[in-house]
């Protein structure tokens, strides 16, 4: 079954390599991201959390579980490119100064507005609908073109502009405006309520392996948007998170019981 899955993963990958030519034969006259701000800061992590700030260009596709020559891939290593978080040369990747910031909580709200406003396409955007709501898909995707963006690209424009405001905080909550957030210090917490696993420990901190508490801070709110492909990849990361987390538990408990048995 995996090895199907490897093999469709493969092929899609192909597919989109052969794609991404055609997609990008009419030349836009403004760069723009094919990829989020989110996606390009996945990459900065997995980096990070594999080789520490630089490894070879092959090795991170893997890591993501993607093909090194496939479109997927490349749009998101462009990506990222483009909001200055890494450099590339022939074989290597590189965190830069920007990236390694989006590592730091004290200053990964900053790095995201650096980030999403090195973007030409993104800024000019900014500077347009500053302070105001943004127009409706269609009407958007017209303000885009008019920046010189061809037609047929539009619709990913957009897209991939929407996801990476709201990923930057450019949305405000409360008024839907495009507004650039502060970034005098951390992210405020999260309102979001916690998501109870049952039990209690009548204190002021959660009873859960922080571990968790992360991933559950990562849920979107009730009634807002949360696409599949989000889904899909904070499925993925559950796992993983769940098995470490629950493994470093069954550690301590071995450790505790070896230094009761030694008392």
């Amino acid at each position: 079954m995996i090895g199907d899955e490897s093999e469709t993963l493969a092929r899609a990958d192909r597919a989109e390599a052969v794609d991404e030519p055609k997609r990008t034969r009419e030349r836009s006259k403004i760069e723009f991201p094919y990829a989020d701000l989110e996606s390009a800061a996945e990459i900065v992590r997995t980096l990070n959390s594999k080789s520490g700030t630089r490894c070879e260009i092959n090795q991170l596709a893997i890591w993501l579980n993607q093909s090194p020559t496939g479109g997927t891939f490349r749009s998101r290593l462009s990506a990222a490119k483009l909001f200055e978080l890494v450099e590339t040369d022939r074989l290597f990747v590189t965190l830069t100064a920007l990236g390694q910031s989006v590592l730091e909580p004290e200053k990964e709200r900053g790095a995201r507005v650096t980030a999403f406003l090195n973007a030409p396409l993104y800024r000019a955007l900014y500077d347009q609908f500053e302070g105001h709501v943004l127009p409706p898909a269609a009407a958007l995707e017209r303000q885009i073109v008019g920046l010189g963006v061809p037609s047929k690209q539009k619709e990913r424009a957009r897209q991939t502009f929407v996801k990476s405001a709201q990923y930057a905080e450019f949305i405000d909550q409360q008024s839907g405006k495009i507004i650039k957030p502060a970034t005098g210090g951390p992210p405020p917490s999260s309102s979001k309520p916690a998501i109870s696993l049952g039990g209690g420990n009548g204190g002021g901190q959660s009873p859960r392996d922080p571990l968790l508490e992360g991933l559950f801070n990562e849920v979107p709110p009730r009634g807002t948007s949360w696409g599949a492909e989000d889904q899909v990849r904070w499925l993925e990361t559950a796992a993983h998170v769940f098995a470490l987390a629950f493994k470093r538990r069954e550690r301590i408990k071995v450790e505790l019981e070896t230094v009761e048995g030694r008392s």
